[in-house]
């Protein structure tokens, strides 16, 4: 189980009850070793569930509300419209496995190994959700007890080494990023049209910027 970290809300009792009781579950369901809900996998390996000190933070892991402001700032969303490839959708699937009802399994992981770790949806967020540190635990877990397997490696390596290989770089592009939207310049691009009829696909991703 992760750590959680003092908030504002630790100080509500009805958010600290709420909390409670999710820990209770979380611990009764993995004492069951329940069996996973997608066919042909088995009863969950607990290796499989999240542990240790660098689990993911339950107090980031909770702040998601599921409002969607995410899903138009995440480019794996545009480009597929599945719920599973935005950072509601991956998510959702870090709660199941840290309360214990699905394992971390390869059918479970390929979706958290898309992310491009582009980190827009933070800026979306109203309810200031952490989802690059989610995110970033949560792979630090997966790479850690199990196999990628060729699928997820693959994807991983493609899209970090394409869009941001290093933390230098990302951090490079977001400050190319905030010059292209303060300067006026997206303004200009988004208005011509010219990017989408150039690169569909480079247009979704300059759409998802805020």
């Amino acid at each position: 189980m992760g750590r959680c970290r003092r908030s504002a809300s630790d100080h509500d009792p009805s958010e600290r009850a709420v909390r409670s009781r999710r820990r209770a579950q979380s611990r009764a369901l993995r004492g069951r070793h329940l069996v996973s809900t997608s066919a042909g996998e088995s009863s969950i390996d607990p290796r499989l569930l999240f542990s240790g000190p660098d689990a993911p933070d339950e107090a980031d892991l909770y702040k998601c509300v599921h409002c969607g402001f995410c899903l138009q700032a995440c480019p794996t969303y545009l480009e597929t419209g599945l719920e599973t490839e935005s950072p509601r959708g991956r998510i959702a699937l870090m709660k199941a496995v840290n309360e214990g009802r699905v394992g971390a399994t390869q059918s479970v992981v390929k979706h958290w190994d898309l992310c491009i770790q582009c980190r827009a949806c933070e800026v979306a967020c109203p309810s200031g959700v952490p989802y690059g540190r989610l995110i970033g635990a949560t792979m630090s877990q997966v790479e850690s007890k199990r196999e990628l397997g060729m699928f997820g490696a693959v994807a991983s390596d493609i899209a970090l080494r394409r869009l941001a290989p290093n933390q230098g770089r990302l951090e490079l592009l977001a400050g190319a990023a905030r010059v292209y939207q303060r300067s006026g310049l997206q303004s200009v691009v988004r208005g011509s049209g010219l990017l989408k009829r150039l690169s569909p696909s480079l247009d979704h991703i300059e759409r998802s910027l805020p």
